[in-house]
């Protein structure tokens, strides 16, 4: 199918050209099956979609300064058009579960300007309900010299770096308004949504002796579990919180993993698994301490895929009795990744997923034995910042945008089923940001509060070499 090329817009007919866009019928769906079926990951993810674990992650993008609400409001829309995925609803009738395109997108809502910023900071992250629902709804809160953004995503219909992709489209466009110049789209190839579970695996991958042994290692002995409490009226389901980094903190940590020749993705896992055991010494033992990491599939040829699901997992795992320092943890992460990433190992999980789907009951069955909820997720999400369509301009190392300066950027990954922290880390600009979502069924808030100081501060200890 061919891909849409760049267009451009004029700034005065901007609000005409969407109405007229919906009118005469014109969509990135019409490049796409009338009933585009579910893949087995997007199954998977609607199977854990729950009101105690809603399959939504949430993107915060804090700025400093103003901005024009107009402006920022049309790019949102612009941008949510070029996005099929993020424009979608799930239909069940006829043909059973596909997706097909909402009527009517969500637009950016505006929260009062009279919010705190513990009110923000709580701000609920409720369910989407796909089938009646958008799987993008965005907020913004413009207060005296500061601007936060909160995009809520649904799981089934993109991952983080598609999330990435739709922020970074929104700003290009936004910074095109403010410049009064016409706009320009850059060509996405709608038509590859088709073929989105669809991955070419290189030559160096694992074989099947190699997968059943790595299932073996992923599924033997127990994966430590923290106890479940009852929760009690008004008791939050989930807590949020975050630990920006100063620019010389960030700078330093830098600095120390080009020397280590580390990746955030390394040190993170590490900072994850000491700062549990740190926590939660008395429930681990001798069971494994479990982390599920998010490992993206895209290749180059990928890039301009729109917003959809192209990320396996990989599963890892350690007892305590496996590392005594942090440097033999590190090192030793750092080498199951190089393998996870040259052998492919993601795909291993899809190509199990896919397995598992087409037997009635496996994946069920699978889910009540426990042998992939894991402890906690890590992910790490890179730099907002990278991979840029868009020329947008930056100052000191801080991307600006007219009267806006990128302060920093948090990720909020949701949380499994039965599983209790989902963690993450978020590079931009001159700003590195940890962030912890806790399950309420499983930690308190001050609980959620010493765990997030724990993991800030092993993360940094460990860059302090």
């Amino acid at each position: 199918m061919a891909a849409l090329h760049s267009t451009s817009v004029s700034p005065a007919s901007l609000q005409q050209s969407l109405v007229t866009e919906v009118q005469s019928g014109r969509s990135p769906w019409q490049q796409l099956p009338e009933a585009l079926a579910l893949t087995p990951f997007e199954r998977f993810v609607l199977r854990n979609d729950t009101a105690a674990t809603p399959m939504v992650f949430r993107v915060i993008l804090s700025w400093k300064g103003e901005c024009r609400r107009d402006l920022l409001s049309t790019a949102y829309e612009i941008a949510l058009r070029q996005q099929p995925f993020l424009n979608t609803r799930l239909d069940h009738r006829e043909r059973g579960p596909h997706w097909v395109e909402a009527e009517t997108p969500l637009p950016l809502q505006w929260l009062p300007d009279s919010l705190q910023d513990d009110q923000l900071r709580d701000w609920p992250l409720d369910p989407i309900d796909i089938t009646s629902q958008t799987a993008l709804r965005s907020f913004a809160c413009q207060r005296p010299g500061r601007l936060d953004v909160l995009c809520d995503f649904h799981h089934a219909c993109t991952d983080g770096q598609g999330g990435r992709q739709f922020v970074l489209e929104w700003l290009g466009i936004y910074q095109q308004l403010l410049a009064g110049a016409d706009i320009r789209l850059h060509g996405l190839d709608h038509g590859r949504l088709a073929n989105r579970s669809t991955f070419i695996k290189p030559e160096e991958s694992v074989g099947g002796a190699e997968g059943l042994r790595n299932l073996y290692l992923t599924i033997k002995g127990r994966n430590v579990s923290l106890p479940q409490r009852t929760l009690s009226a008004g008791t939050p389901l989930a807590t949020f919180r975050e630990h920006p980094f100063t620019e010389e903190e960030t700078a330093r940590m830098r600095e120390s993993l080009r020397r280590q020749r580390l990746t955030m993705n390394d040190v993170g896992l590490a900072a994850a698994f000491e700062a549990f055991h740190e926590m939660y010494s008395s429930h681990v033992g001798r069971r494994f301490i479990s982390v599920a990491n998010p490992v993206d599939l895209r290749r180059p040829s990928d890039l301009r895929m729109p917003a959809c699901n192209r990320i396996g997992f990989a599963f890892i795992r350690r007892q305590k009795k496996e590392w005594r320092e942090h440097t033999e943890l590190v090192q030793s992460l750092r080498d199951q990744l190089q393998y996870v990433k040259r052998k492919f190992v993601g795909v291993e999980f899809l190509n199990g997923l896919t397995a598992a789907d087409g037997l009635p009951g496996m994946v069920g069955a699978i889910h009540r034995l426990g042998w992939f909820t894991p402890t906690m997720q890590f992910t790490s999400l890179g730099d907002l910042t990278r991979v840029v369509r868009y020329p947008l301009p930056f100052e000191d190392g801080e991307m600006t945008l007219g009267g806006l300066r990128l302060h920093h950027v948090s990720g909020f990954p949701p949380l499994g089923v039965n599983v209790p922290l989902s963690l993450s880390a978020c590079e931009t600009s001159n700003r590195l940001s940890l962030a912890v979502r806790a399950s309420g069924l499983y930690l308190t808030v001050e609980e959620t509060e010493q765990f997030t100081a724990a993991f800030a501060e092993t993360f940094q200890r460990m860059l302090k070499q």
